[in-house]
């Protein structure tokens, strides 16, 4: 329904740049969020828009000066807040609302480097800005603390580094991707991406429909399809960079009946997953 309103609505939704207190944020049952500018809908209009969506929980305000600069800044019409290193953003989704806001900001920014600020978009998504050149973050770990402690899904996606200047443009298309491969993520029972993978998603997206199936037709047969352990683990090998150890260890598998899987894929499709070139090609035609 989001995505019928975003068309529907195209006319008023809400755009960086645009005045912070005309913002009005709505979410559908699923949770999917949209907002729009108050400015530019009629009182017709808004009144449709209550009927149909809800407003979400308010996301806690800035808690730092830091995080109040880039906030005003990537929402809103704040100025670029100036920084000499490029800067990563790891981007955040909850699977439903939080009860304890402060106590989960704690327990994030324990684990990520130190001056990491909290931008939160909504109540549900944020972002996690650092220095690039800051120590990798275990992410998996940090899935396992907040299912833990809070019993809450949450996904990530690691962005790319960017400067400051290009800050606001690339974080905005990131949350983009980002929210592309959402439903892949919650298929895949997969709760860490990479800027790169949600890009895959998004180029698959791109892709017609019809010429997708006609290519998954031809390379992939009926008997692979139907095989879904087979799929799967085709899939995590390719997800472990076609390293068969750690496929089989994720799988639970020991490492000849996985060899012996990949093997059965490649002599039924005579696409040889072991090699680069047919291994993306293959990532791309999964379904």
């Amino acid at each position: 329904m989001i995505t019928e309103l975003k068309t529907q609505f195209a006319h008023a939704l809400w755009k960086p740049g645009d005045n912070l207190s005309d913002r009005w944020a709505l979410q559908s049952e699923s949770r999917d969020t949209v907002s729009f500018n108050r400015q530019k809908l009629t009182d017709r209009e808004q009144l449709l828009l209550s009927l149909l969506l809800s407003e979400p929980l308010s996301p806690p305000a800035p808690q730092t000066k830091e995080e109040n600069a880039w906030h005003a800044y990537l929402f809103g019409d704040g100025q670029q807040p100036p920084t000499e290193e490029t800067i990563c953003a790891v981007h955040f989704q909850l699977e439903k609302p939080l009860e304890d806001f402060a106590a989960f900001r704690e327990a994030v920014l324990n684990t990520f480097p130190p001056y990491t600020c909290f931008v939160w978009q909504n109540s549900m998504s944020g972002m996690l800005l650092f220095p690039s050149a800051a120590e990798d973050v275990d992410l998996d770990a940090v899935v396992e603390l907040i299912e833990t402690d809070f019993y809450i899904g949450i996904s990530f996606m690691v962005g790319t580094p960017v400067e400051g200047p290009k800050a606001k443009a690339a974080w905005r298309f990131e949350s983009e991707l980002f929210a592309c491969c959402k439903d892949d993520q919650t298929k895949k029972k997969r709760h860490v991406l990479q800027a790169a993978e949600a890009g895959l998603a998004y180029l698959l997206k791109q892709t017609p429909s019809l010429e997708l199936e006609k290519l998954r037709a031809h390379f992939l047969p009926q008997e692979i399809v139907d095989d879904k352990e087979l799929v799967r683990t085709v899939r995590v090998y390719l997800l472990e960079n076609m390293n068969s150890t750690k496929a089989a260890k994720t799988l639970h598998l020991h490492r000849n009946s996985l060899q012996y899987r990949i093997d059965k894929f490649v002599a039924v499709t005579g696409i040889d997953i072991r090699t680069f070139p047919n291994a993306a090609f293959v990532a791309l035609l999964l379904p």
